[in-house]
C-alpha cells in the first residue's frame, strides 16, 4: 500500500497562509539571474467560484435495446488541433422492433464545443452504424456530441482534449472543474491511488494520475467521511513533471519566473515549500493558480543527474510517495 503524504495545496495556503507558512502579502519583486534562470516545475489550478455539477453518467454499452447506443461507450479523449480520439465514436441504431436498420439518417449536432464536426447527418451502415468525428480545432478543450433520430431518446458522447484553462469552469488535461469523481474516472480510467488529505481538518482527496498524464485531480470531501464518493466534485487539479501544454498565455513546466511575471504579472502572494527540491511558489488569486518555482539557490542542486537524467520526473509538489508497511 503506498500513502501521499501532501504538504499543503493553495486550498490550504488560502487557509493558512499567514499563519502557518509565513505568506508575503503584495507581489514579490524577485529578479532571475539571467545565466541561471529559475523554473515552474509545476503548477495548481483552483476552482475561483462555485460551478454545479452535472449528474454523474455510466459508460455506455453496446446493449440490444431500441434507438441508439454508443458501441465503445460514451467519453472520448482528444488532441487539441487534431480530430485525433483515443477511440472511435460509435453509434448503433435499432429500430421499434429492436432490428438493425441500414440507410438510416442519424442526426449529428454540438451541444458543447466549438471545434468542428465531420458531419451533420450520417446514414447507418449494414450494421446500423455511424461513425461522428470531432476536430478540436476551436479555442476549447471540450465538446458534447449528440447522435439523434426521430421517435427516441438522443445520445451524448463527452470529449475531452489535452488542454490547460485556468479560471471559472477551469480545465487541467482531461478534467474540469464542473466534473465529479464519476466524471473524472469515466474520462481517465482506474487512477494509480485516490488519497486523503492526511491533516486534520482539511477535507480533500487526490486522484493521482501521474504517471502517465502528469495530472492530480483535487476532490472536495464534500461528506467529511475520508472516503471518495463518486457524487463528490472536483476542486483543483495539479499539473506535474512532464506536463507539455501551456496556460493561453504560454507558460507552464519548464517556463522562467521572469515568463511568468510578464506574462501575469506580479503575484498577489509568496511563499516558500522546502519539500525536496525546494521550491519558492507563488499565487494568483483572481485566477486560482499557484506556480511551484526552483528556489533561488536549489536550481543546480536539484537538477536531474546521472543516467536518468533525460527521463528522471520531478514528483508532483505536495507530496511523496512512501511505502506504509
Amino acid at each position: 500500500m503506498m500513502k501521499l503524504f501532501w504538504s499543503l495545496s493553495r486550498l490550504s495556503v488560502l487557509f493558512a497562509a499567514c499563519a502557518v507558512l509565513a505568506v508575503g502579502c503584495g507581489g514579490d519583486d524577485d529578479d532571475d539571474d539571467n545565466d541561471n534562470p529559475r523554473r515552474i516545475i509545476e503548477f495548481h489550478m483552483n476552482e475561483v467560484s462555485a460551478s454545479p455539477r452535472p449528474p454523474a453518467k455510466s459508460i455506455g454499452a453496446d446493449v440490444r435495446v431500441p434507438g441508439l447506443t454508443g458501441s465503445k461507450g460514451l467519453y472520448f479523449t482528444g488532441v487539441m488541433g487534431t480530430d485525433s480520439l483515443n477511440d472511435t465514436i460509435v453509434v448503433q441504431y435499432r429500430d421499434a422492433a429492436d432490428t438493425i436498420v441500414e440507410n438510416q439518417p442519424i442526426g449529428i449536432s454540438l451541444v458543447e464545443g466549438d471545434g468542428t464536426l465531420s458531419a451533420d447527418t450520417l446514414y447507418t451502415d449494414s450494421a446500423g452504424r455511424v461513425y461522428p468525428g470531432y476536430t478540436f480545432d476551436g479555442s476549447l478543450g471540450y465538446a458534447v456530441v449528440r447522435a439523434s433520430v426521430a421517435g427516441f431518446a438522443p445520445l451524448d458522447f463527452f470529449l475531452r482534449a489535452n488542454v490547460v484553462r485556468y479560471g471559472v469552469d477551469g480545465q487541467g488535461q482531461h478534467i474540469r472543474f464542473t466534473d465529479t469523481l464519476q466524471t473524472v474516472l469515466d474520462f481517465n480510467g482506474t487512477p494509480e491511488m485516490i488519497d486523503p488529505d492526511p491533516r486534520n481538518g482539511v477535507f480533500l482527496h487526490y486522484v493521482v494520475y501521474e504517471t502517465e498524464q502528469d495530472v492530480v485531480a483535487i476532490m472536495g470531501d464534500t461528506n467529511q467521511n475520508r472516503i471518495a464518493e463518486t457524487y463528490e466534485g472536483v476542486v483543483g487539479v495539479i499539473l506535474t513533471a512532464d506536463y507539455d501544454q501551456t496556460l493561453p498565455e504560454g507558460i507552464g513546466i519548464g517556463s522562467t519566473y521572469d515568463e511568468m511575471v510578464q506574462a501575469l504579472g506580479p503575484p498577489d502572494s509568496t511563499g516558500f515549500d522546502p519539500t525536496p527540491p525546494a521550491a519558492d511558489f507563488y499565487l494568483y488569486f483572481d485566477e486560482g493558480l499557484t506556480f511551484f518555482v526552483e528556489a533561488n539557490s536549489s536550481a543546480a542542486a536539484n537538477a536531474p543527474t546521472g543516467p536518468a537524467k533525460a527521463t528522471q520526473a520531478i514528483p508532483a509538489r505536495g507530496f511523496r510517495l512512501a511505502p506504509n508497511r
